[in-house]
Order: C-alpha cells, then structure tokens, then sequence
C-alpha cells in the first residue's frame, strides 16, 4: 500500500509518470494480499470486483472503435481535436463524458479527455470536439502537437485560419 501512495504523489505523476502508472497496477497483486491475508475479506470485495472486471471488459470492447481526426486547431498552450466516429450510429455523448485517446506514433499508453463539444454537436457538424492543455516538452501533450505539426508540414495543408494545424 506504501508504494501505491508514493506513486501518486504530484512529483512522481508530473516527472515520471510510468512509475505512477506502474504503482497504480499494483491493486492486482493487492487485491490478492488481502484476499490471503483476511479469510472474510472476499464477502466485502466480491461485488466491487465483478463491476470492476465487468468495466474492464466493456473497456476493452470499446477500444476497438476507430476514430478519424477532421482537423486540429492549435494556440501557443491548447490543442482543439475535431474527431468523428468511423460508425456514426456507434457512439454518442453527453456533457461531461470523456474519452480515452491512444496515439499508436507517440505511445502505447490511454489518456483521458473531456469531451468539450454540446450535445448537438455529432448530429450538427458530425464530430466533437476535444480541447486539450499542452504541458512542458517531456510531456505527451506536447509531443501531440508536435506530431499534427508535422503531418501538417509534410501534407502541406493551408488554410485560411492561421491557428489550422492540420485539416
């Protein structure tokens, strides 16, 4: 439990953030301690297990939807994604959900994201939008600009906007 709590603590999640994603797979063999450890410990743990298990199967099922990016607006510290599902009739939102993107080219790992767009947005415009804070260069969000920059400069796309990254 000590090593899951010094995992979460701001310095750690901020400068070495695979040591804070490692601490957190530790509940795996914790949840195993405890059940060793307390004969009566699996009554109590029984329920919050299963709907654990059962999120992360759905998880797993949803990872498989695919997503195409419209375009990319960046500003000096946030980055604007316009994404629309692959299958319209497959996804849909409300205020306050988010979503886990996975950028196969940066990194294998899932980030969290607020959906920014109202609700009419998917069946107005056919994609939502996300607005996401671009942090120091050792961070992902950094390296994610950098990469739309890229694909930019090589696809040659121009606009008329001059905050248009990639379109």
């Amino acid at each position: 439990m000590v090593l899951i709590l010094a995992g979460v603590t701001t310095t750690v999640k901020n400068s070495h953030y695979d040591i804070f994603w490692l601490s957190h797979r530790l509940y795996i063999p914790f949840f195993f301690l405890l059940l060793w450890h307390g004969p009566t410990f699996w009554m109590w743990a029984l329920l919050p297990m299963i709907l654990f298990c059962l999120e992360h199967i759905y998880r797993l099922q949803e990872r498989k939807k695919n997503f195409l990016i419209h375009s990319v607006t960046g500003y000096s510290h946030i980055l604007g994604l316009h994404i629309s599902p692959k299958n319209k009739q497959d996804f849909t939102f409300c205020e306050g959900q988010f979503v886990f993107i996975k950028i196969p080219h940066l990194s294998n790992e899932w980030h969290p994201f607020t959906i920014s767009s109202p609700m009419g947005d998917m069946e107005e415009y056919g994609f939502f939008t996300l607005h996401i804070r671009v942090y120091d260069k050792d961070s992902w969000t950094y390296k994610i600009r950098e990469h739309f920059k890229l694909i930019s400069e090589s696809n040659e796309v121009k606009s008329d906007k001059s905050d248009t990254l990639f379109k």
